[in-house]
């Protein structure tokens, strides 16, 4: 039997800061009201801002809907996740609840994620984003 210790490796920091054009694709589901329950595309600019603790993406949609999530971020391996981030809406959309961001990634030309979260009418959100670096 052979032991050897695992040891990881640094590989440097991954920095998600910046401005970029995003699009959107997703989906509200088990809302009460049937007509609740139906799929989305929007697209708009993404500011996005990351202390050593702290990731905040900020959307302005072409919707109309300017939204923010702010949470505390964990890196797993090239990935990204701030689970329990708060997520505010105004503008064409009102939302204030909390979600979780994952499989947050840094792409060759800019970055791409997902997110989940239960609305205040009981609504399930999922979306996928993605976004190029301006």
């Amino acid at each position: 039997t052979v032991v050897k210790p695992i040891e990881r490796i640094y590989l440097g920091a991954i920095t998600l800061a910046g401005s970029y054009v995003a699009a959107q694709t997703g989906r509200y589901t088990s809302c009460s009201t049937a007509s609740d329950n139906f799929a989305y595309t929007d697209t708009g600019p993404l500011t996005i801002t990351q202390s050593a603790t702290t990731l905040t993406l900020t959307f302005a949609y072409a919707s109309g809907a300017d939204c923010t999530f702010k949470g505390t971020w964990e890196r797993r391996g090239q990935l990204f996740r701030a689970p329990g981030s708060s997520y505010q809406c105004s503008g064409s959309l009102a939302v204030n609840t909390t979600a979780a961001l994952y499989e947050i990634k840094q792409t060759a030309q800019g970055m791409e994620g997902r997110y989940s979260a239960t609305l205040a009418n009981g609504c399930r959100e999922d979306a996928w984003f993605s976004a190029v670096l301006r």
